[in-house]
């Protein structure tokens, strides 16, 4: 067996470690350990395990594979940590574990005990073909340590509230929620927290963060009592902090229009001829204005007596033509 101590991880990607460096084992032979660690001690049946893992094959060719098995995980663990017999199949190694930690930790509540919970239990852990049975118990399992940490952070978490300690509410509030994303009352907690902590702002954020979350997610809203503490937050009065972004500079106002003056009468020039005087007959510029116009006006009447002319003489010959005479 290794000089070096072995951690069993089994939250997150499973892995046998030495020290810190990852042992390479088979993903039937990592889940065959978990399996055989977790359990309560007692024996196996081998007819149960091999069906577990190995149930494609024939009943003698999925014995053979636990067998194979069993004897690499010996050769990595050590020859007694595993016993068998020609029916059983039995665990015996004292290996250090996150799950069994995770279990240590709800028998003697120390929250110390639960910084190992990276993940979901056995996530990823790829068996192919014949490992349905072992699928199902994995399932159940990864469930129940999801909720056991969750609700493990929700006591300490509450405990933590009580003394005033709202820093560590605030630690353990986080965790459950990371754990468990719909675990609302860690959601409340890290709100409380965070106005406790003088973070309101930061409080309503991840109010809004959250049900936004569980509107996309399952198109529902948050519970009336998350809603309630967030509407308490926003109604206690504390003043907002300050909008980071730079203000707009406000446009100048426009400057006061001038009142408009008087129109002045044009300035003369000293070149231009001199006004008219009030006798427009001893004005030339009048005396020639006033001709045009009369010649104007004569010719307009000219033009309009030739006109009258004209039509007496068409009328007269329509008349001739036709027999009529005037009257």
């Amino acid at each position: 067996m290794t000089e070096r101590p072995l951690f069993l991880r089994t939250f997150g990607a499973p892995d046998l470690l030495s020290g810190s460096t990852p042992l390479k084992l088979r993903a039937k032979d990592l889940a065959l350990l978990a399996y055989l660690r977790l359990h309560p001690p007692g024996a196996h049946r081998r007819s149960v395990l091999a069906a577990l893992l190995w149930a494609e094959n024939s009943e003698q060719g999925a014995r053979h594979s636990l067998t194979q098995a069993v004897v690499r995980l010996r050769k990595v663990l050590g020859a007694g940590a595993i016993d068998t017999t020609r029916d059983t199949v039995v665990w015996t190694c004292p290996l250090a574990c996150d799950a069994a930690r995770l279990e240590e930790a709800a028998r003697e509540d120390r929250p110390s005990l639960l910084e190992p919970y990276e993940g979901e239990f056995l996530a990823g852990l790829g068996l192919g073909a014949g490992t349905q049975s072992f699928e199902n118990w994995a399932a159940a399992r990864r469930v129940d340590y999801r909720d056991l940490a969750a609700d493990l952070m929700d006591r300490w978490g509450a405990d933590a509230e009580r003394r005033g300690d709202w820093q560590a509410a605030l630690r353990f509030g986080q965790r459950e929620t990371e754990i468990d994303p719909y675990h609302e009352t860690g959601h409340r907690r890290v709100m409380r927290a965070l106005e406790a902590l003088g973070e309101r702002n930061r409080a309503l954020l991840h109010y809004a963060q959250y049900a936004a979350f569980v509107l996309r997610e399952m198109g529902l809203a948050p519970q009336s009592e998350t809603t309630a503490l967030a509407d308490a937050l926003r109604a206690s009065g504390a003043p907002p902090e300050p909008d980071p972004r730079p203000e707009a500079p406000s446009p100048d106002p426009e400057p006061a229009r001038a009142a408009p003056e008087a129109p002045q009468p044009p300035r003369r020039d000293p070149a231009a001829p001199p006004p008219c005087r009030p006798d427009p007959r001893a004005c030339p510029h009048c005396t020639e204005v006033s001709a045009a116009i009369a010649v104007h006006a004569s010719g307009r009447r000219w033009w309009l007596t030739a006109g009258v002319i004209a039509a007496s003489v068409t009328v007269a010959m329509l008349l001739a033509r036709t027999g009529v005479r005037p009257s």
